[in-house]
């Protein structure tokens, strides 16, 4: 007999294990942001702990170690196109843990073609322990009808991150 399809954040709801220990920080522009309350809220009975973490850069990555975050991921709108998912990286060092995150980022987002993955040296990435992805969301892709979408696909993507291989610990 063939098993009815159910979907990834169906079967998270129902497995947990895969992000139970998981301490999470997530850094939103301001205390409004739809897509990272609305991740908040997904992921708060699924891990360890969730934080929203706010203020500039160096206070959100001082927020995250403070909470002693396994993963920290932030979200900012932009009027471009792309998606783009950024993880530190400097000449002769880059974050493992931040590269597989952000590559899974834009795999599991949808689809617009512009997806990219960077190595860069932004505040929040260098200063945070855990390794750290600030994810730039394109024109349109906050809206209310595309904020699902966006939330699974970061839902997706944290959780395939997390079985890919353990990187909640390797920055």
């Amino acid at each position: 007999m063939t098993q009815p399809a159910t979907s990834p954040r169906v079967r998270l709801q129902r497995d947990p294990s895969d992000l139970g220990s998981l301490r999470v920080a997530l850094g939103a522009s301001d205390a409004s942001d739809q897509v990272i309350s609305g991740l908040a809220a997904i992921l708060t009975p699924q891990c360890s702990e969730v934080s929203i973490v706010e203020g500039d850069w160096s206070a959100q990555a001082d927020s995250a170690n403070r909470f002693d975050a396994h993963v920290y991921r932030g979200v900012q709108q932009t009027e471009g196109d792309a998606i783009e998912a950024y993880y530190f990286s400097v000449t002769g060092f880059e974050s493992h843990g931040g590269r597989a995150l952000a590559e899974a980022v834009i795999r599991e987002l949808p689809a617009t073609g512009l997806g990219v993955v960077r190595g860069m040296r932004l505040p929040i990435l260098r200063e945070t322990r855990a390794p750290a992805v600030l994810v730039k969301l394109g024109r349109g892709l906050g809206e209310v009808d595309q904020r699902d979408l966006v939330i699974t696909g970061l839902l997706r993507a944290l959780t395939s991150w997390r079985v890919s291989s353990d990187h909640s610990t390797s920055t």
